[in-house]
């Protein structure tokens, strides 16, 4: 991305002092660094929801288990319950 500009040489900076692209060409250069920037945010905050992803995964699987485990404990007290009454 850049100026098109083609001529010879002893014409470049009258060319340069009127030339649009080299008033912003600093823009490019922060944008593109800019632009790199949120890719980087962006690809750690992708591994981040991975691996919160990953953990509530593995706590609806503990959930799960406690709850099972708890209905079983319930039946087992209602069953000695009614057992010995």
């Amino acid at each position: 991305m850049g100026c098109p500009f083609i001529g010879v040489r002893d014409s470049l900076d009258d060319h340069l002092s009127k030339c649009g692209y080299e008033a912003i060409k600093g823009f490019f250069t922060q944008n593109e660094r800019h632009v790199q920037e949120l890719e980087e945010q962006l690809q750690q905050e992708r591994k981040d929801n991975a691996v919160l992803r990953e953990t509530i995964t593995q706590l609806l699987s503990r959930v799960s288990a406690i709850e099972t485990k708890n209905s079983m404990m319930s039946n087992a007290a209602l069953n000695f319950f009614f057992l010995y009454s």
